[in-house]
């Protein structure tokens, strides 16, 4: 072997292990998050087959999208950092807790593939850890809502009206949490346990109750009132 070709070979080699080292560090910071194994590393094309293209081509709504366009905002979840990165707020619903879960796995992967920190919470345990009076372990309640703003990206799974207790605040730390990181600018994924409701349909399932926090209001109108541009919504079949 020349020494040109044992430069190409340990640089070929150097780059692999570095491509490795890459590799199992994304999946440690992935496991850290709390992102199942099974979850992890969706593809595109397997979000593609997760999403109702039903909902982005509906007539109704003020930003309708054909095909095209539905495919290339997939597209660009995978391929453009800001995508994701840049967005305060990402609002899941529709389909099942599987099917919205695994989307939002989706996407906190990919950011972790950013090289970001993400974490996943399951929304009852944050809302009950939130309105707990006593401390959660070793922390109080103040000292988790400042752990949940401190990822830059955190996924909120399952988020439904019936958890939120005004009686304990539960909203206000909501709200504090969120706009702390709204501003901090970090990305929330929220999944939605039932479908928001369209422009133009009342519902029980709206969040009008300032209980639940005014964000948590402001997401369950999403699609009624589009004044909000930091948001980006996804819907599940």
């Amino acid at each position: 072997m020349s020494n040109e070709e044992l430069k190409k070979y340990q640089e070929e080699t150097a780059m692999k292990l570095r491509i490795r080292q890459q590799a199992l560090a994304f999946i440690l910071r992935a496991k850290n998050a709390d992102i199942p194994e099974s979850e992890m590393r969706i593809k595109e094309e397997q979000l593609k087959e997760l999403i109702d293209y039903s909902y982005f081509t509906d007539p109704s709504r003020n930003k309708i999208m054909n095909k095209e366009e539905v495919d290339k905002f997939i597209k660009d979840i995978y391929t453009v950092p800001d995508k994701i990165l840049k967005t305060p707020f990402i609002v899941i619903d529709g389909g099942n807790m599987y099917t919205r879960k695994r989307a939002g796995f989706a996407l906190l992967f990919r950011g972790i593939t950013w090289d970001r920190v993400g974490m996943h919470v399951g929304c009852p345990k944050a809302t009950h850890s939130l309105h707990s009076i006593k401390s959660i372990g070793d922390i109080t309640r103040n000292e988790y809502a400042d752990e949940l703003k401190s990822y830059y990206i955190l996924f909120l799974s399952e988020c439904a009206k019936e958890l939120f207790k005004p009686s304990f605040e539960t909203g206000s730390f909501f709200d504090e949490i969120l706009e702390n990181r709204e501003i901090s600018g970090k990305t929330t994924i929220i999944s939605f346990v039932k479908p928001i409701p369209a422009k133009g349909i009342m519902s029980q399932e709206r969040l009008s109750d300032i209980g639940s926090g005014q964000y948590m209001m402001m997401f369950s109108e999403s699609d009624s009132d589009d004044s909000y541009k930091n948001l980006m919504r996804i819907r599940v079949k």
